[in-house]
């Protein structure tokens, strides 16, 4: 057992080993030897080594060694139907078709699995503060194999939640903590709103354009331009419903779903104004938190700290952070008071 917490990629390894294995064997004889001659025969096989066997194998090598839970089946599964699909031809998807009807109970049970643990709140960070996005990314990671496959699903369905479903959500500032937008004095919805116009504007003309030689491709420009749009949305609601925070014991510094990071109070070595000569934006050890513009103030810190950006993307060794909130002023005289008292 032991072993396993030292080595844990050792059975995802393996596992990805003989994945690559029965995927390129499959592939040969999809070719000219046994489909042809025996079609049913061998598209029945091939759909129980890609299906059935490549999720028992997981089970086996995966959920099993490394104790996930029973659920990170689901995902494998669903994915083995989307890899068999690719492997085989259309006209030998009689078999594949019938497990298809599985997909849907497969993605309810994913998600009322993740929906129940999240409801539980048995995944709250430990911090205490329970973001929902690090109770969705803790919860996810405990189901997901891979971590960044959780944190990039988990931001995905952040951003879409925010989109779709925070249209009278307040801004996430809790009892004891002092919130500060960044969003307002830099007029960045504006910049948005205009962004989005354009998006508008020349999606309809493509459409148009393209659709002369394939409509298909018309409407799948469309569908993404459109998915753009509500990642916009979703990307601003974030923003918006995510301040920086001066919570009781340290600075939360959040831009939407795009940088986060948590500096306790006795980490921050100074507090600067941050004018013409500041750090370049992609300056080895600075974080540019900032939604639109120039940073205003600039934060040292002590130590290095890692900071978590979008879809699992972390940003390491961070020692100085910009900052550009639309109550400064205040901001900083309380930022110095609480960085004083924690000396």
């Amino acid at each position: 057992m032991t072993a396993v917490h030292r080595h844990p990629r050792i059975p995802v390894a393996a596992f990805v080993l003989l994945l690559g294995t029965i995927y390129a064997a499959e592939l040969l004889v999809v070719g000219p030897r046994l489909l042809p001659t025996r079609p049913q025969l061998g598209a029945g096989a091939i759909t129980f080594d890609l299906v059935v066997a490549v999720p028992a194998l997981f089970y086996l090598l995966v959920v099993r060694t490394m104790r996930l839970p029973a659920v990170t089946l689901v995902p494998v599964f669903l994915g083995s139907l989307f890899g068999a699909s690719l492997v085989l031809p259309e006209e030998h998807g009689r078999y594949l078709d019938l497990l298809g009807r599985l997909v849907v109970p497969a993605e309810l049970l994913l998600l009322g699995y993740v929906g129940v643990r999240i409801h539980r709140g048995g995944s709250a960070p430990a911090d205490g503060r329970g973001d929902p996005l690090d109770r969705l990314r803790a919860t996810l990671r405990r189901v997901l194999p891979s971590p960044l496959a959780a944190d990039a699903v988990a931001h995905e369905a952040a951003l879409l939640g925010y989109a779709l479903l925070a249209w009278r959500a307040r801004p996430d500032v809790r009892e004891g903590e002092l919130g500060f937008t960044s969003h307002r004095g830099n007029g960045y919805g504006g910049v948005l709103a205009a962004a989005a116009f354009m998006v508008l504007t020349e999606t309809a003309a493509v459409h148009l354009l393209v659709q002369r030689w394939s409509e298909t491709a018309a409407w799948a420009l469309t569908a993404l331009s459109l998915y753009g749009l509500v990642w916009l949305l979703g990307h601003f609601q974030a923003v918006r419903l995510r301040p920086v925070l001066l919570a009781p014991d340290a600075l939360h510094v959040r831009i939407g779903l795009v940088w986060s990071v948590r500096v306790p109070y006795g980490d921050v070595a100074s507090l600067d104004a941050a004018g013409a000569g500041g750090p370049a934006r992609r300056a080895p050890g600075y974080l540019h938190a900032v939604t639109l513009g120039p940073a205003r103030l600039l934060v040292e810190l002590r130590a290095p700290v890692r900071v978590d950006g979008l879809y699992g993307y972390v940003k390491k060794d961070v020692r100085r952070i910009g900052l550009a909130v639309d109550d400064r002023e205040r901001f900083r005289a309380e930022l110095e008071r609480r960085v004083e008292a924690a000396r």
